[in-house]
């Protein structure tokens, strides 16, 4: 799991990034990546001689790494939902039982929980 200040630092640096849109140049046998700051209007070059997949790649990054930013932070807060609500229903459950067997369960539940949530909190 990706801590949430790796997540915010990779947030931020496409936020400073030169705004969308970028585009591909090829000129000779290597090629140019170019961007256009939203502000200027004007093409700086990013890349130069550099081939074709690699080009594909770095424009493609200034799409792509906020849409999977985004996705990241949408799947750990379903992740999270979801175990909470494990979380509550098991609880409930072995919150139910009455017996020794219960009250081991308990016990049991409490310090795997306790020691989940510690794991979880470490970097």
């Amino acid at each position: 799991m990706i801590p949430p200040e790796e997540l915010s630092a990779m947030k931020a640096r496409c936020e400073k990034a030169t705004a969308e849109p970028w585009a591909l140049s090829h000129l000779g046998h290597g090629g140019d990546c170019l961007a256009r700051d939203k502000d200027e209007g004007d093409w700086t070059r990013i890349a130069r001689n550099v081939n074709a997949h690699d080009l594909a790649f770095i424009v493609h990054a200034r799409t792509d790494v906020p849409r999977l930013i985004a996705e990241v932070e949408r799947l750990t807060a379903a992740l999270k939902a979801e175990r909470e609500a494990c979380d509550g229903a098991a609880r409930l459950l072995v919150s139910q039982d009455r017996s020794e067997h219960g009250k081991w369960l308990r016990a049991e539940w409490i310090n795997k929980w306790d020691d989940r949530r510690a794991a979880e909190s470490k970097p």
